[in-house]
């Protein structure tokens, strides 16, 4: 984002994830992550491309930070994502063709450039279910309407959990996996969740919005790994 766009969105939006935002996307920032790549990742983001032809763990190490995959099956294209900037619990993350999403704790609670951005997300409900809290929980989306204007919508959420086996970090681990249900008045969805024994979540498929559908990711590398 350019000087001028990151302040008039600073200006329009507030809280963790906007100010997380503000500052990432720069062409420095991809540049320096995904230069030692090489062509590897000339292409990312082309239709029914599998990513995992053509990337390796060491491909991976040059970038010095952890990198994610995250798949859109709504519009049949994979993006890589690198760490970008880290505010306590939550994450931004960078991709070469200037998207960027933001984790906390794992659970998705913004995006940009994806077209029709999930702006904020209020999860803290969330994450203490998938941290094992019991009864339903709620959580808060919202979105730009086609006149500039912040729309909300609400979900009751419930949750089961159930041992099973996921693919990450170019391996199969033995996980906790999640599921939850979310109803609200505009639309139902489900994500699914899959939660390593250190409590981090390692893959998982979780809803953006109705112009986006939903997004998978799973984890490739950590900073342990660096």
């Amino acid at each position: 984002m350019g000087a001028v766009l990151a302040m008039k969105m600073r200006a329009l939006f507030t809280g963790l994830a906007l100010s997380l935002l503000a500052g990432c996307g720069s062409d420095l920032n991809m540049f320096r992550y995904f230069a030692d790549l090489g062509t590897a990742v000339a292409d990312l983001g082309k239709p029914q491309q599998d990513i995992r032809e053509v990337i390796t763990p060491q491909m991976l190490a040059a970038t010095g930070r952890p990198v994610l995959l995250a798949t859109l099956p709504q519009r049949g294209t994979q993006v890589l994502f690198v760490e970008d900037t880290r505010n306590g619990d939550s994450v931004s993350w960078l991709s070469p063709s200037n998207e960027a999403i933001v984790l906390q704790g794992g659970v998705l609670i913004a995006t940009r450039a994806a077209g029709g951005d999930l702006i904020s997300a209020d999860v803290r409900d969330v994450r203490a279910a998938l941290a094992g809290a019991p009864g339903p929980a709620e959580r808060i989306h919202r979105y730009l309407d086609g006149e500039n204007h912040i729309t909300v919508h609400a979900y009751i959420c419930d949750y089961s959990r159930a041992p099973d086996v996921a693919e990450a970090y170019f391996r199969q681990l033995e996980v906790t996996r999640v599921d939850e249900r979310c109803t609200g008045p505009q639309e139902s969805f489900e994500n699914h969740y899959w939660i390593a024994g250190s409590g981090d979540v390692v893959r998982s498929e979780q809803w953006i919005g109705t112009a986006v559908g939903s997004l998978i990711y799973e984890r490739l590398s950590n900073w342990a790994d660096y």
